[in-house]
């Protein structure tokens, strides 16, 4: 399919190869030939001499990880207040912000957007004036515009984005209204009206700091949230670490709440890493798992603990990520069965489920690949058609590769219906 002209001219330099993984939905470490003495490139990109050095290496990391967050006495209990301070400073702390650090994710994510948007309008039908969607965790704004490009193709004329940091929030408020759209402000404190000009439509965007669980968009007259999207792992962060036992009740009061926020029949898109398939994650979530039993960390006297202590994963963002920054961080890496009795009992019903290989890192810039990847949607003919062009622009700036990779990400998007009771 023949991109737009406005993608076409766009020629930014052109990246450096990276040897980039596509969503072939291969399992790597399964199909990894077992020889001890070949060099494997590491989950922090650097070469080892073996598969097994890698994980020493990781191993190690992964210690330290457990080290900063719980304490080598392992008396640190991390309660959901002081978790959520954590993540603040831990994501302010990020230099050039998430936008920046998401960026090699940003196509991939918009794919997954306009087929969440279509899903979306399959699964309501007609869309009102009041319909609205809550954009739960949304950081810095790295996919405002995009799901503000796919509501006014979909009809959808109220946006809520959320997040828990007000400094994030901020950001994404003064992007939105520096570049990209036509944005006033209106009496309502923090609430915008943004123009779409390819559809001459007006979106009302209002900005809402703060813990997603205490958000509150029922009380407007005939105002309903017909979806909720919790992007880029967000809901592997309700958390309270304090015991196994309060890791089960915040994430289910957490997902308990969002259900009565949603319309019924509303749809709530939840996007999480991937543990259930072989890769970098299923390998953190075993190790993880193994580090708490021998530090005997978040014991239960049920089978609840040993169930929540599978579903665990370290990240020390200073191994596997250098480019955030010198942080740990800890999140919830549920495996499928377990989320699927969890939200079957909330009243939810799984809708569908897409995983895919995670792409690897872009010479682009963040601004390219955003003005890329908003403009394929905004310029498409129609909604239908800009998955096409999305994935042109994937195969030519991302590529796809069938190198087996041990460490290779996945992530998944659940998306969950609300039946009723």
């Amino acid at each position: 399919m023949a991109l737009p002209e406005h993608i076409l001219h766009f020629s930014p330099a052109p990246p450096e190869s990276s040897g980039g993984g596509g969503g072939d939905g291969s399992h790597p470490e399964e199909e990894r030939t077992k020889n001890e003495m070949t060099p494997v490139i590491g989950p922090d990109g650097k070469e080892y001499s073996s598969f097994d050095a890698a994980i020493e290496a990781l191993r190690n990391a992964l210690e330290k990880c457990c080290d900063s967050i719980f304490g080598r006495d392992g008396k640190n209990h991390l309660s959901l207040e002081r978790y959520q301070k954590f993540l603040i400073e831990s994501y302010n702390g990020v230099p050039g912000g998430m936008r920046e650090h998401g960026r090699h994710l940003t196509f991939q994510h918009a794919l997954d957007l306009v087929e969440n948007y279509m899903l979306l309008r399959q699964e309501v039908g007609t869309v009102t004036n009041n319909d609205t969607i809550i954009i739960g965790g949304g950081g810095d704004g790295r996919l405002l515009k995009h799901h503000i490009a796919l509501a006014a193709r979909s009809d959808v004329q109220c946006i809520v984005f959320n997040d828990l940091n007000p400094q994030s929030v901020e950001t994404a408020k003064k992007r939105l209204l520096q570049d990209g759209f036509e944005a006033q402000s209106t009496e309502e404190e923090n609430t915008f009206i943004v123009y779409v000009k390819e559809v001459d439509k007006d979106i009302k965007v209002t900005f809402c700091p703060g813990d997603l669980r205490a958000l509150n968009c029922t009380d407007e007259e005939n105002h309903r949230i017909i979806a909720i999207f919790l992007d880029y792992y967000v809901g592997s962060e309700f958390l309270d670490y304090s015991s196994v036992k309060r890791i089960h009740e915040v994430r289910r009061n957490t997902f308990r709440h969002l259900y009565e926020l949603l319309e019924e029949k509303g749809i709530l898109f939840d996007t999480h890493p991937d543990a259930d398939l072989s890769g970098l994650y299923r390998i953190v979530n075993d190790q993880t798992r193994d580090i708490l039993i021998k530090r005997k960390l978040l014991k239960g006297k049920s089978a609840l603990g040993e169930e929540e202590r599978k579903n665990l994963m370290l990240e020390p963002w200073d191994f596997l990520y250098p480019d955030m920054g010198n942080h740990h961080h800890i999140r919830y890496a549920t495996r499928d069965r377990v989320e699927n009795r969890l939200m079957q009992s909330l009243g939810f019903s799984r809708a569908t489920t897409r995983s895919h290989r995670v792409p690897s890192k872009t010479k682009f810039r963040a601004d390219e690949i955003e003005n890329m990847s908003v403009g394929a949607i905004r310029g498409a003919e129609d909604i239908d058609t800009t998955i096409d062009i999305i994935k042109a622009l994937i195969e030519r700036i991302v590529g796809s590769s069938a190198k087996i990779d041990p460490f290779a990400k996945f992530e998944t998007t659940n998306v969950w219906r609300k039946n009723g009771h």
